[in-house]
């Protein structure tokens, strides 16, 4: 509406045009404004465009044989494409906060279900657990207090017995000579001042006796390659593994270069350690022990 009204409250006297060089024209143009009876002049400079578009005739070709565009879509007509104002959308508190609350729900959902904390039943990992300290020495205490009471000496906290000379010595039982050995464990246990172990506690030390840990393996390294490379090389034969457990990260689930590898018997297991330790394997140098001596020392 401006230009308008600027356009009709001036009166053109005369416009003088004069061409220069490179095809740009002048427009030099005199009128009066018919408000204030002010002469103006105005001066103007045009100079015309050249659009040149170069194409190639085999991406000519090319685009008139696709099926979603073809030979119509390569014009630009008015009727197929137009220009519209802008327009300023603002965005409400409301859609906001519900994008929010969404991006929360998908966390909590990418995450998973939380796990109940074993100690305290809490939403939170064991590990995590504030309570963890408290509880275990109420345990340990309850423990001792057990251990104390002459009913009850002989049994454990996981609900099994206790071998010991002085619980077998009222039953006509045959001592075996793995029970014998794990009576006479419980005596120096006892004798050193210290907790002795159950049946249950046994039997996980055996266990940990024939399991070996190996660490500083290749990433790249597979449970074939230990199964039919790593003890075969060094004179063991393959059919006295019973299972083979490769560590692997919970979140990427990379292997940590850590393997727990179950042989039938303690004796095996004190052989590989003995031959293994310390050997080459897939540009590394492994680590090999028994779990009995890395996680319980010498108990």
């Amino acid at each position: 509406m401006s230009v308008q009204a600027d356009t009709e409250s001036k009166e053109i006297v005369r416009r003088q045009i004069t061409e220069k060089e490179n095809g740009i024209k002048e427009i030099v143009t005199y009128s009066i404004d018919l408000k204030t009876q002010k002469k103006h002049k105005t001066v103007q400079e045009v100079k015309p465009l050249v659009f040149v578009r170069r194409t190639s005739p085999t991406i000519e070709a090319r685009h008139a044989n696709w099926k979603k565009y073809g030979k119509n879509a390569l014009e630009t007509t008015l009727e197929k494409s137009c220009l519209l104002d802008d327009v300023n959308f603002l965005i409400g508190k409301e859609y906001t906060d519900s994008l929010k609350l969404e991006e929360a729900n998908k966390k909590a959902v990418s995450k998973g279900p939380v796990k109940k904390c074993a100690t305290c039943g809490g939403d939170h990992m064991n590990f995590n657990c504030p309570y963890r300290k408290q509880i275990k020495n109420q345990e340990k205490l309850q423990q001792q207090q057990l251990m104390a009471n002459s009913e009850t000496k002989h049994i454990a906290k996981d609900g099994s017995e206790i071998p010991t000379y002085e619980l077998y010595s009222t039953k006509k039982t045959f001592l075996t000579p793995k029970l014998k050995e794990r009576m006479d464990k419980n005596k120096e246990l006892i004798e050193s001042g210290k907790e002795p172990l159950s049946t249950l506690e046994f039997e996980k030390l055996e266990e940990d006796k024939k399991t070996l840990f190996i660490s500083n393996l290749s990433e790249t390294v597979t449970e074939e390659d230990i199964r039919r490379e790593l003890f075969p090389l060094n004179g063991f034969d393959r059919s006295k593994i019973e299972r083979i457990n490769l560590s692997r990260d919970r979140k990427t689930g990379k292997f940590r270069g850590m393997a727990y590898v179950v042989v039938t018997d303690k004796d095996v297991a004190d052989a590989c350690v003995q031959k293994m330790n310390g050997v080459g394997f897939m540009y590394t140098i492994i680590n090999v022990e028994t779990l009995a001596t890395k996680f319980r020392g010498n108990r």
